[in-house]
């Protein structure tokens, strides 16, 4: 029985060890790895701190620039992102430049597409910028850990999991109800941007 103690203690110190080397030392870039995640928490923050006054802050800028805002926002914003992943290709090696291009041509009428349909309200858009940011920043964080394209699914899910987050906590505001269609438009923004 005591060499068995002994092997216990030997595979939890091994495993304690492997955790240390493979997550949380204190690396190079653990800084890096800090701000990351941080960022992603203060974004992740900020959208559920917004949910008691959301509608309050929709109806005061609705007042005051029209409804139409949120999709013209969104649309400036996501022309803006074609247009810098547009440079980003055009500056990177020419091997299937047209391809590239072609791709990025068919994201940004995929995203007009899905904002001018999928939408109900002209203020669903804002879904589209918080959790297209969301996607961003968590593909930052997760890049840290993952190297390989199973960062994608990752991020999609951890951002899933925010967008249920967020609409279990509307769900317990006087007034708001849950909606399996604001968890699909927040991962659709996510993914569009990754």
């Amino acid at each position: 029985i005591p060499c068995l103690r002994t092997a216990a203690f030997e595979s939890a110190k091994n495993t304690v060890r492997y955790l240390n080397l493979m997550m949380f030392r204190k690396s190079p870039d653990f800084r890096k790895k800090a701000v990351a995640w941080a960022w992603m928490a203060a974004w992740t923050g900020v959208i559920c701190s917004a949910i008691p006054f959301a509608r309050a802050m929709q109806g005061g800028i609705e007042r005051l620039a029209g409804p139409r805002l949120y999709l013209a926002a969104a649309f400036i914003l996501g022309l803006c992102c074609i247009l810098a992943m547009l440079i980003g290709v055009v500056r990177g090696p020419r091997e299937r430049l047209v391809r590239r291009i072609g791709a990025l041509v068919l994201l940004g009428v995929f995203s007009a597409g899905v904002l001018l349909t999928q939408l109900q309200t002209p203020a669903e858009a804002i879904h589209f910028l918080e959790y297209g940011l969301l996607g961003l920043l968590l593909f930052r964080a997760w890049r840290h850990h993952v190297g390989d394209p199973l960062i994608y699914p990752i991020s999609i899910l951890s951002l899933g999991l925010i967008a249920w987050l967020d609409e279990f906590l509307q769900w317990l505001m006087p007034g708001r109800f849950w909606d399996f269609r604001d968890i699909r438009l927040n991962m659709m923004a996510g993914a569009i941007v990754l």
